[in-house]
């Protein structure tokens, strides 16, 4: 994602600590979801994680290429985000 700063920083007309936030919401948003794995490991099947991860994958990248200004690619990789750590302890 760092290599799309410039570019974005441009597209969007705004500092490189705003374009930031980018990253730091993506790996809070891993973070907090990993941390939580162990309930829905207990409360949900695999399968239905793996779907919903897998979804939640999908639709934040669809939500970052339709993206209009910052705030909707903030939303994105953060949907992005939580499916990437519901989708990280099923794979250990």
């Amino acid at each position: 994602m760092n290599v799309t700063f410039p570019t974005l920083m441009g597209l969007f007309h705004t500092t490189l600590n705003n374009v930031q936030w980018i990253t730091t919401a993506y790996l809070l948003a891993v973070t907090l979801t990993i941390v939580l794995a162990a309930y829905l490991q207990r409360s949900f099947y695999y399968r239905t994680i793996l779907t919903v991860s897998v979804l939640a994958s999908f639709f934040g990248g669809v939500i970052c290429a339709a993206a209009l200004n910052l705030s909707m690619i903030l939303l994105g990789r953060v949907i992005q985000g939580a499916g990437t750590g519901m989708a990280l302890p099923l794979s250990s």
